[in-house]
């Protein structure tokens, strides 16, 4: 008893000399959670199960106690497991499963997944203590389906003025907090509602149509941000799932609108051609009326004749059908014609030939210019082979305009106008000219100069072709009429 004494007293002293105090040896711990869950979000029905990670040093296995815990059916946290063992009283225990291998996996499985999975899920290490990791949670969103949008355009036309909306309505499940974003772009202007609770994100635009929209479309774009998944002791990836729904393209149409007339004036000679114009797409049909005998021109153009000589009240009448529904406007002229001068005009007469029709149309030459997007267009056409003019088509199929205007034929060339809309504009990708001669129909493109192959089956020798006639187009403004050869 005594030598023992002696002893301990012996290293009190030893310790009281190497500093004074007795030091508690520093073992590294092996309690502590390496890797937790991430933040997850995943659609109902898309995943046939959700794997939220817990990791332990495999040293630890056997001393260390891993619990997770969910917050779903208990606000304060509800055990789903201790160790290796699943509780049979959670009410989730049947699709619960914990994955333990390779030695210091903890991983728990959930499948099926059920839209009230959506929640926090915490792992932690009952016998681990601070500083180590004692636990780590993470966010799990439950997303019941994509987006669902919804606008009221009721089919790709859409008309210059109208009001329309586009919303997206998303219902998905997870701790309070986290809030998904909705996201518009396109064409502006327009106004953007958003609205999130803790189980739904709702988010619409309204707009009123104008042409700049035409060949666009709209974009919704649901994702998550930082909210809800910044919390202590907590994954803070953002989860990577996101969802873009794109409205379909947008086709602007109009009816008839700014009109005008040109030349306007309050008197007109004999021989004037008065063309009227209208702002409007589909192009339309334009014609005019003799409001004092109901006569009417089915033609854009009004020749001024001398059965017009005295006081004239005119109508120009525009129309055109958007989606099934005819849109008009109509614009009043009241003119006086002078009378012919009573001076006879010496000098021989002239005879105007027309030579027969025949051949195929030739390719397009090209004064095509697209600096001013609504202009007359004009056609005049070599007589050599006289090619015959049927028709103009949009995209190549559409009808698009049918009636020269302005027709003046004298024996080397014939020439009239229309009005049209530059390429690249209003959903035009490129206009065709239909031409027509004794053996068939040819279709060209005029805003790339091309045409089809020439044949020679029903006219002329087999293998045979013909001399083709010239056809050239040109711009001019709508003040000026096609009444001329093209500029040099």
């Amino acid at each position: 008893m005594k030598s023992a004494i002696v002893a301990v007293a012996f290293c009190l002293l030893v310790a009281y000399a190497s500093g004074g105090a007795i030091k508690k040896r520093s073992i590294p711990s092996t309690h502590s959670i390496e890797t937790g869950p991430s933040n997850q979000a995943v659609v109902l029905g898309q995943n046939n199960g959700v794997t939220l990670q817990c990791r332990v040093p495999a040293s630890s296995v056997g001393t260390t106690r891993v619990q997770w815990y969910e917050y779903g059916t208990v606000s304060t946290g509800n055990l789903i497991s201790d160790g290796i063992v699943l509780l049979p009283g959670h009410p989730n225990s049947l699709r619960y499963s914990l994955n333990l291998t390779p030695s210091g996996y903890f991983d728990l499985y959930i499948s099926p997944v059920v839209y009230e999975d959506g929640t926090y899920y915490k792992c932690q290490d009952f016998n681990a203590s601070p500083p180590d990791q004692t636990e780590l949670g993470a966010q799990l969103v439950i997303i019941e389906a994509v987006p669902n949008c919804t606008t009221t355009i009721q089919s790709p036309v859409v008309i210059e003025g109208d009001y329309h909306t586009m919303q997206c309505i998303m219902y998905f499940r997870a701790s309070l907090g986290v809030e998904p974003l909705m996201t518009w772009t396109g064409p502006p202007p327009f106004l953007q509602v958003y609205t999130v609770t803790n189980e739904s994100v709702f988010s619409g635009i309204s707009f009123t149509v104008n042409r700049n929209m035409d060949a666009l479309s709209y974009t919704s774009l649901t994702n998550f941000t930082s909210k809800g998944f910044q919390s202590p002791n907590s994954a803070n990836n953002i989860p990577a799932w996101s969802y873009l729904w794109r409205s379909s393209q947008l086709l602007v149409n109009w009816g008839p609108k700014n009109m005008y007339i040109t030349p306007d004036s309050a008197s007109y000679d004999i021989g004037t051609v008065i063309t009227c114009f209208a702002d409007a797409f589909p192009i339309p049909t334009i014609y005019w009326q003799d409001l004092n005998t109901a006569v009417i021109y089915n033609s854009q153009s009004l020749v001024i004749t001398a059965a017009l000589v005295g006081s004239n009240r005119f109508r120009c009448h525009a129309e055109n059908y958007i989606n099934g529904i005819l849109y008009f406007n109509d614009l009043f002229s009241t003119f006086d014609v002078n009378p012919i001068p009573t001076t006879p005009s010496p000098g021989p007469s002239t005879t105007t030939v027309t030579p027969p029709a025949e051949d195929y149309c030739k390719d397009l030459t090209g004064r095509w210019q697209a600096s001013n997007p609504t202009a007359a267009l004009c056609l005049w056409i070599d007589f050599a082979s006289n090619g015959v003019v049927s028709g103009l088509l949009r995209n190549d199929t559409e009808t698009y305009w049918l009636d020269l205007y302005g027709r003046i034929q004298v024996n080397t060339f014939d020439q009239g106008g229309f009005t049209t809309v530059a390429p690249g504009s209003i959903g035009v990708t490129a206009y065709v000219l239909e031409c027509k001669a004794c053996y068939g129909v040819e279709i060209m493109t005029v805003s790339q100069i091309q045409r089809s192959e020439a044949s020679a089956e029903a006219c002329g020798a087999a293998g045979v072709t013909n001399a083709l006639p010239d056809f050239t187009f040109y711009r001019v403004a709508n003040t000026s009429p096609c009444n001329s050869q093209p500029p040099p």
